[in-house]
């Protein structure tokens, strides 16, 4: 056989193994990742093993994941529940990390596309608006969700509490969660025209936009009457561990 035509046959064979390389590793992507991230809660609150689900995050492709920051919905859905359920699996497996809070939210261990993230990879950049890394950066949301906060259960006693969100009713479902959690974390008292709120809402107030949006924030929920303008203080932020807080959930 000439040598040309030997050197055109092994490149065809090489170009056939990558088309179905890719094929097969396309096919091992969950159809749709929102439904999945859903799963991987529920079967944590369920109690079920869910080791496989952490087997298909490991290989899920980049092209797929950055995929997801064209859908809102499927991004908010997805990340939501992979971080909710990423702090239930390491409280599960290393509780005594947690006196290290630093550590347990900035250690990068939750695998992912090969690599691994941590929970304030997910928090802060890919659901925030900080710039943490180039890996991050591609999986950023295009549209910032300030909602987002109360969300987030970090295993914390203040946190929210853990809801499985759908990329269907994402929206609503974010609504409810912060109307929930401003009406029983935020009072506004007419005496002293004070209103008081959640310790949450100091840390992340440049996302709420300042004091004045934390006033609008709860004047939009009907805590705080329209047309005043209170004085903000904030309660201290409960860190006993509170593990599977599941909404409607007496688990502790």
């Amino acid at each position: 056989m000439p040598l040309r035509f030997s050197k055109y046959l092994l490149y065809f064979i090489l170009f056939i193994f990558f088309i179905f390389g890719c094929a097969e590793s396309d096919n091992k992507q969950p159809k749709n990742l929102s439904h999945f991230s859903e799963s991987y809660l529920r079967a944590i609150q369920l109690n079920e093993n869910f080791s496989s689900f952490q087997d298909t995050l490991q290989d899920l492709t980049l092209h797929s994941l950055s995929a997801l920051t064209s859908d809102d919905a499927a991004h908010l859905a997805f990340w939501l529940n992979i971080y909710n359920a990423s702090v239930q699996v390491r409280l599960a497996q290393h509780f005594n990390k947690y006196a290290h809070r630093d550590r347990f939210f900035n250690e990068r261990w939750i695998p992912i596309c090969g690599k691994k993230i941590s929970l304030n990879d997910i928090e802060l950049g890919i659901l925030g608006r900080e710039k943490m890394g180039e890996f991050i950066t591609k999986l950023q949301t295009q549209h910032f969700e300030p909602r987002i906060h109360f969300a987030l259960n970090c295993g914390a006693a203040s946190c929210p509490p853990i809801h499985v969100y759908t990329k269907k009713n994402i929206h609503q479902e974010l609504d409810a969660a912060t109307r929930q959690f401003l009406s029983i974390n935020s009072s506004y008292t007419q005496f002293s025209n004070t209103l008081k709120v959640d310790e949450l809402l100091k840390w992340y107030a440049a996302d709420f936009g300042g004091t004045n949006g934390i006033i609008a924030l709860h004047q939009h929920y009907g805590i705080v009457p329209l047309g005043v303008n209170p004085t903000v203080v904030f309660s201290t932020y409960d860190w006993t561990v509170k593990s599977k807080a599941f909404e409607s959930s007496k688990s502790n």
